[in-house]
């Protein structure tokens, strides 16, 4: 943990090094208060500034997308209500709001499928959020068509640019990480548009290493190694009918 040194707000800058989420650290010591995490914490930086300040964030299921962006939004909250922060390094500017999306449960009756409720949220957002905010997204805009989903997200971060938020979307929609450079180009705005992986290591089985680099998307989640993993196997089923049938 590490004292913040603050930055004026109009600099809208975030300069953390060594990052880690602290909800995620409390859980691990929790499930054993005697084990050593320092081969389970994973630590990460985070820049947001001229050269980058909203994230499309891609990459491998389980690479820790969802704690990167949850690390992000704690430290900010932790810095303005002045506490020390969970990085080993860290400048920052305050933010007059953090807006948040990280999906909930469908609930029960008229116009509350979750596709409607990102909706009408985004539309809050949209309407109060301003260059001095901070946006965290967790695999939004996933409920509908595929082609809708890319057509959504696309315009939706075409709005953040436009309004200067700075902020972090996790999500597995490759062809926005891909279009970022055209929308940058096409969308006049002082938030620059960048793409972030979870990285993994393609020579030891899709190990995920649980870092966040500057990249462009990979073609792959990697999904197909935890679906095996839990042996979930077309041929395994083949097998067995076969056994059975004999």
């Amino acid at each position: 943990m590490v004292r913040p040194k603050y930055l004026q707000m109009e600099e809208r800058k975030l300069d953390a090094r060594g990052t880690f989420d602290i909800s995620f650290y409390v859980q691990m010591v929790s499930e054993d208060p005697m084990s050593k995490l320092d081969n389970k914490i994973i630590t990460n930086d985070c820049t947001m500034d001229d050269e980058g300040r909203f994230f499309v964030l891609t990459g491998a299921n389980n690479g820790g997308k969802t704690t990167y962006t949850r690390a992000i939004g704690i430290i900010q909250v932790f810095a303005q209500a002045g506490l020390y922060v969970p990085c080993t390094h860290c400048e920052i500017s305050p933010v007059d709001y953090i807006y948040t999306h990280f999906p909930k449960e469908e609930e029960v009756g008229l116009n509350t499928s979750r596709f409607t409720q990102e909706c009408k949220q985004f539309k809050v957002t949209l309407d109060n959020c301003t260059s001095h905010s901070l946006l965290l997204l967790n695999e939004s805009i996933q409920s509908t068509t595929p082609t809708e989903c890319v057509y959504i997200a696309t315009e939706l971060v075409k709005c953040f640019r436009c309004i200067g938020v700075r902020g972090i979307y996790a999500t597995h929609l490759l062809e926005l990480a891909r279009s970022l450079d055209k929308i940058n180009s096409d969308v006049e705005g002082d938030t620059k548009l960048v793409s972030i992986v979870t990285t993994v290591d393609t020579t030891a089985n899709n190990r995920r290493l649980y870092k966040i680099t500057r990249a462009e998307p990979q073609e792959f989640g990697y999904a197909r190694s935890i679906y095996e993993k839990f042996g979930v196997s077309f041929e395994e089923v083949q097998k067995r009918q076969k056994a059975e049938q004999q």
